[in-house]
């Protein structure tokens, strides 16, 4: 219920306390055709040079609400209305709001060095005040995180802003993102979705080709992809484009000159912004480079794989020919989180509470209680393992989005490179054939790929045939995540958080943390010389590698093998990848 007023006053005589009255566009539809928003008469006035006219009014709902008074004075003379005339386009407009703003969703606009660009839904509250981004150096965000508001960005306070570019972070390093919606009621807004980001993109390229023609009653836009980051390396990935119009030449993109977002390389306008006058557009692009160096070059060469004695691993040579990158780490729960919420946005994947499919295979297993990802209204989140495992290791809770992922399958994994292809500007290699050959070759594969066995192995090996990545030392818990006369921690732990352990061209966790699907079927091996072997062209189990937290020393050997169905998803299995030069 509102007190709703004006004065009503006669220069020349005295308001006629009789005729004053006041109606109300309940439905909000900007007319007073309905018969209980007919006029009112307002009674317990005395006739007075001017009155001061006050309506008590209970709104049925939330919304705008159109109110309209009316008095003559005692001459006859009116009526006049409130605001100059009747009707209901100049009328006292009423804010009802009392509930909180809803929550925006959360975006990934771009990425440099020290700074990390969001996009977000404007909210459509009728009190608005403001926008409040948190941010943290742990998934955990809330409110006593560090803030990024209208004192750092002013447009935060403006309801139509879509996007802010938070700065000042510090090189590459991971972030997670939140926001809520503050409205002038003081009522606080759900959170946002926790988005990560990381600092160690370089911006993309510039548009350098923008074409405009006129036609159809508007302005049609054209643009190639920058397939370069800003210092003219590959990959890059583009999330999308905003259109920005302004009569001004040379002008900065901002909130008041953008037109639209889209993903696709054309845009129409059909809106000049003042007819008769220039019209001036600029296309900012939308994503980042290849980051962080996360891939390290892995050199062509010659070595003997496998080990004497050990049954269906013997010796031989084995030559790669040509060198490829491997990413340093095993893939984390946020590098997969991130990729997975693009595949289900672009409908690459369908997914559930309890699963995640492509190609009618299961990726992920979302409803084991080992798995740190769920699912929900469309939006995947990082949670905390309810295993036993989980819980004894970290019993005053975790932070799982730098462990490895886990309860990914093979074909899990195997997307994950496609997915990572697509954003990069890569074709995809498996895109649903899985089989291995001279047609489907990984080592001339154009996108991310699986390492194959042998790519592994002469990355633990590198370069002098070492019996574990590091060397010699019998591993314990000092160099990886294993068992050693008990678990060393009885669960995973954040990539690279064994120096000690790492292999001589800088890979973290070869051995222990996870097991890791590398591309081969598993088979015997043969005894002879091989140059780019591929391993058996079909089977029934694909080749594991490195060992695992739950593992001893034995399977943390460079030479180890496991294998499981490629449809099998546990918590002691995840995976990097490779990318051939």
């Amino acid at each position: 219920t509102v007190l709703v007023g004006c004065t009503a006053w006669d220069s020349s005589g005295t308001v006629d306390a009789a005729t004053l009255a006041r109606r109300l566009d309940l439905n909000q539809d900007l007319d007073y055709g309905d018969a209980a928003e007919e006029w009112q008469e307002l009674s317990g006035y005395t006739d007075a040079e001017y009155i001061v006219i006050q309506s008590s009014i209970t709104f049925p709902a939330d919304g705008l609400f159109h109110a309209e008074f009316r008095a003559s004075d005692t001459a006859g003379n009116g009526p006049g209305y409130s605001l100059g005339i009747e009707g209901i386009g100049d009328d006292i407009v009423i804010r009802i709001d009392t509930t909180s703003p809803e929550a925006t969703e959360l975006a990934l606009g771009g990425t440099t060095t020290g700074s990390v660009t969001l996009l977000f839904t404007p909210t459509e509250d009728l009190t608005f005040s403001r926008y409040e981004v948190y941010f943290a150096e742990d998934s955990l965000v809330d409110e006593n995180d560090l803030l990024w508001g209208e004192a750092n960005d002013p447009a935060l306070a403006e309801r139509d802003t879509y996007t802010t570019t938070v700065s000042g972070l510090a090189a590459a390093a991971d972030y997670w993102f939140s926001m809520r919606v503050i409205d002038g009621l003081n009522h606080i807004g759900a959170w946002s979705q926790i988005l990560p980001a990381s600092t160690t993109g370089i911006a993309p390229a510039a548009v350098s080709d923008l074409a405009i023609t006129t036609g159809d009653g508007g302005v049609h836009l054209s643009w190639t992809a920058p397939t370069v980051d800003e210092n003219g390396n590959t990959p890059v990935t583009i999330t999308g484009y905003e259109v920005h119009a302004s009569n001004t030449a040379h002008f900065l993109p901002g909130i008041d000159t953008w037109i639209a977002g889209t993903t696709g390389t054309s845009f129409f306008h059909n809106n000049a912004l003042e007819s008769g006058t220039a019209v001036f557009y600029r296309v900012v692009v939308l994503g980042s480079g290849e980051n962080s160096g996360e891939l390290v070059l892995l050199p062509a060469g010659t070595f003997t794989m496998g080990q004497v004695g050990t049954n269906g691993i013997p010796e031989h040579q084995v030559t790669i020919t040509s060198p490829c990158q491997l990413s340093d780490h095993e893939v984390t729960t946020v590098d997969y989180l991130l990729a997975l919420q693009w595949a289900f946005d672009n409908g690459y994947v369908t997914a559930s509470s309890s699963t995640v499919q492509a190609y009618g295979q299961e990726l992920l297993d979302l409803d084991d209680v080992d798995c740190e990802i769920g699912f929900s209204d469309g939006i995947f989140t990082i949670q905390e393992s309810l295993s036993s495992y989980a819980q004894n290791a970290y019993p005053a809770g975790y932070d799982p989005a730098t462990h490895p992922v886990k309860e990914v399958s093979w074909y899990g994994a195997a997307c994950y490179c496609d997915w990572r292809s697509l954003r990069e500007g890569f074709p995809p290699y498996y895109n649903g054939d899985w089989s291995t050959g001279i047609g489907h070759n990984p080592y001339t594969a154009d996108g991310y790929t699986l390492p194959t066995e042998a790519q592994w192995e002469l990355a633990a090996r590198y370069n002098d045939n070492r019996t574990y990545p590091w060397g010699e030392t019998t591993p314990g818990c000092g160099y990886a995540n294993m068992y050693d006369s008990g678990y060393c921690v009885g669960w995973t732990v954040p990539v690279a958080s064994y120096p000690a352990g790492d292999s001589q061209l800088g890979l973290y966790d070869l051995a222990g943390n996870l097991w890791e699907w590398v591309n081969d079927w598993y088979a015997g091996y043969p005894a002879v010389p091989q140059s780019d072997p591929l391993g058996a062209a079909s089977g029934a189990y694909r080749v594991m590698r490195g060992g695992g937290w739950t593992n001893n020393a034995s399977s943390l050997r460079s030479a180890s093998r496991n294998n499981s169905a490629p449809g099998t998803t546990d918590y002691g299995i995840g995976f990097r990848i490779a990318l051939q030069d």
